[in-house]
Protein backbone atom coordinates (compact mmCIF):
# COMPACT_ATOMS: atom_id res chain seq x y z
CA UNK A 1 0.00 0.00 0.00
CA UNK A 2 1.49 3.34 -1.01
CA UNK A 3 1.22 6.26 1.34
CA UNK A 4 0.31 9.86 0.74
CA UNK A 5 2.55 12.52 2.16
CA UNK A 6 2.15 12.89 5.92
CA UNK A 7 -0.90 10.70 6.67
CA UNK A 8 -2.10 11.17 10.22
CA UNK A 9 -0.93 8.35 12.46
CA UNK A 10 -3.34 6.67 14.86
CA UNK A 11 -2.59 7.70 18.41
CA UNK A 12 -4.47 5.02 20.30
CA UNK A 13 -4.16 1.26 20.02
CA UNK A 14 -7.83 0.84 19.18
CA UNK A 15 -10.60 3.41 18.61
CA UNK A 16 -13.20 4.67 16.14
CA UNK A 17 -10.64 6.59 14.04
CA UNK A 18 -12.10 9.87 15.25
CA UNK A 19 -15.11 9.61 12.93
CA UNK A 20 -18.63 9.32 14.34
CA UNK A 21 -19.93 7.85 11.04
CA UNK A 22 -17.92 4.66 11.53
CA UNK A 23 -19.52 1.71 13.27
CA UNK A 24 -19.60 1.98 17.05
CA UNK A 25 -16.96 -0.64 17.58
CA UNK A 26 -13.31 -0.74 18.41
CA UNK A 27 -11.21 -0.58 15.24
CA UNK A 28 -7.62 -1.72 14.75
CA UNK A 29 -4.94 0.91 14.11
CA UNK A 30 -4.27 -0.49 10.61
CA UNK A 31 -7.89 0.16 9.65
CA UNK A 32 -7.67 3.70 11.02
CA UNK A 33 -4.51 4.28 8.98
CA UNK A 34 -6.25 3.05 5.83
CA UNK A 35 -9.27 5.21 6.63
CA UNK A 36 -7.07 8.29 7.17
CA UNK A 37 -5.30 7.65 3.88
CA UNK A 38 -8.38 7.06 1.73
CA UNK A 39 -11.47 8.72 3.18
CA UNK A 40 -11.08 12.26 1.81
CA UNK A 41 -10.17 11.12 -1.70
CA UNK A 42 -12.95 8.53 -1.77
CA UNK A 43 -15.49 11.14 -0.73
CA UNK A 44 -14.26 13.63 -3.33
CA UNK A 45 -14.43 11.01 -6.09
CA UNK A 46 -17.88 9.75 -5.10
CA UNK A 47 -19.21 13.31 -4.77
CA UNK A 48 -18.39 13.91 -8.44
CA UNK A 49 -20.85 11.16 -9.31
CA UNK A 50 -23.62 11.42 -6.72
CA UNK A 51 -23.21 14.71 -4.85
CA UNK A 52 -21.70 15.28 -1.41
CA UNK A 53 -24.54 13.99 0.80
CA UNK A 54 -25.01 10.71 -1.03
CA UNK A 55 -21.23 10.38 -1.29
CA UNK A 56 -20.94 10.70 2.48
CA UNK A 57 -23.38 7.82 2.96
CA UNK A 58 -21.72 5.72 0.25
CA UNK A 59 -18.23 6.20 1.68
CA UNK A 60 -19.43 5.55 5.23
CA UNK A 61 -21.13 2.36 4.04
CA UNK A 62 -17.98 1.28 2.18
CA UNK A 63 -15.76 1.82 5.22
CA UNK A 64 -18.37 0.17 7.44
CA UNK A 65 -18.15 -2.91 5.22
CA UNK A 66 -14.34 -2.81 5.32
CA UNK A 67 -14.39 -2.50 9.12
CA UNK A 68 -16.88 -5.33 9.52
CA UNK A 69 -14.83 -7.70 7.36
CA UNK A 70 -11.43 -6.30 8.32
CA UNK A 71 -9.69 -9.68 8.93
CA UNK A 72 -10.69 -10.79 5.42
CA UNK A 73 -9.78 -7.43 3.88
CA UNK A 74 -6.33 -7.31 5.45
CA UNK A 75 -5.65 -10.90 4.37
CA UNK A 76 -5.99 -9.87 0.71
CA UNK A 77 -2.82 -9.19 -1.29
CA UNK A 78 -3.80 -5.53 -1.78
CA UNK A 79 -6.37 -4.20 0.71
CA UNK A 80 -6.32 -0.73 -0.85
CA UNK A 81 -7.14 -2.06 -4.32
CA UNK A 82 -9.95 -4.08 -2.76
CA UNK A 83 -11.29 -0.98 -1.00
CA UNK A 84 -11.25 0.96 -4.31
CA UNK A 85 -13.03 -1.88 -6.12
CA UNK A 86 -15.65 -2.00 -3.38
CA UNK A 87 -16.22 1.76 -3.55
CA UNK A 88 -16.45 1.87 -7.33
CA UNK A 89 -18.70 -1.21 -7.53
CA UNK A 90 -21.12 0.35 -5.05
CA UNK A 91 -20.95 3.62 -6.95
CA UNK A 92 -21.73 1.85 -10.24
CA UNK A 93 -24.79 0.21 -8.70
CA UNK A 94 -25.96 3.50 -7.21
CA UNK A 95 -25.59 5.40 -10.50
CA UNK A 96 -26.74 2.59 -12.78
CA UNK A 97 -23.48 2.57 -14.72
CA UNK A 98 -22.88 -0.33 -17.05
CA UNK A 99 -19.99 -2.53 -16.05
CA UNK A 100 -16.83 -2.24 -18.12
CA UNK A 101 -13.48 -3.97 -17.94
CA UNK A 102 -11.41 -3.38 -14.82
CA UNK A 103 -8.63 -1.80 -16.91
CA UNK A 104 -11.03 0.62 -18.61
CA UNK A 105 -12.66 1.54 -15.32
CA UNK A 106 -9.30 2.16 -13.65
CA UNK A 107 -8.17 4.31 -16.59
CA UNK A 108 -11.38 6.35 -16.54
CA UNK A 109 -11.26 6.72 -12.75
CA UNK A 110 -7.60 7.77 -12.90
CA UNK A 111 -8.36 10.39 -15.54
CA UNK A 112 -11.22 11.79 -13.45
CA UNK A 113 -9.10 11.89 -10.31
CA UNK A 114 -6.32 13.63 -12.25
CA UNK A 115 -8.24 15.98 -14.53
CA UNK A 116 -11.15 16.96 -12.30
CA UNK A 117 -9.75 16.65 -8.78
CA UNK A 118 -6.18 17.52 -9.86
CA UNK A 119 -4.62 14.64 -7.94
CA UNK A 120 -1.09 13.67 -8.95
CA UNK A 121 -0.35 10.13 -10.09
CA UNK A 122 1.14 9.20 -6.69
CA UNK A 123 -2.07 10.17 -4.89
CA UNK A 124 -4.21 8.32 -7.42
CA UNK A 125 -2.01 5.26 -6.95
CA UNK A 126 -2.43 5.46 -3.18
CA UNK A 127 -6.22 5.77 -3.48
CA UNK A 128 -6.66 2.94 -5.98
CA UNK A 129 -4.04 0.54 -4.67
CA UNK A 130 -2.05 0.65 -7.90
CA UNK A 131 1.60 1.36 -8.56
CA UNK A 132 2.38 4.98 -9.46
CA UNK A 133 3.94 3.77 -12.73
CA UNK A 134 0.69 2.02 -13.65
CA UNK A 135 -1.33 5.16 -13.03
CA UNK A 136 1.17 7.28 -14.96
CA UNK A 137 0.93 4.87 -17.90
CA UNK A 138 -2.89 4.93 -17.77
CA UNK A 139 -2.94 8.72 -17.76
CA UNK A 140 -0.45 8.88 -20.64
CA UNK A 141 -2.46 6.36 -22.67
CA UNK A 142 -5.67 8.31 -22.06
CA UNK A 143 -3.91 11.53 -23.09
CA UNK A 144 -2.67 9.90 -26.32
CA UNK A 145 -6.14 8.54 -27.03
CA UNK A 146 -7.66 12.02 -26.55
CA UNK A 147 -5.14 13.54 -28.96
CA UNK A 148 -5.91 10.91 -31.59
CA UNK A 149 -9.70 11.32 -31.28
CA UNK A 150 -9.67 15.15 -31.50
Amino acid sequence: MQQLAHPPAPTQPSHRCGDPTLPGLSLPPAFCALYALLHTGYHAFAALHVGPHTAQDLVADTFGHLATYWPTVVARPNPTAHAWQLLTARLAVLTGQRPCTAATALRDDSVMLHEVLHYPAATIAALTGQEAATVTALLAAADRQDKVSC
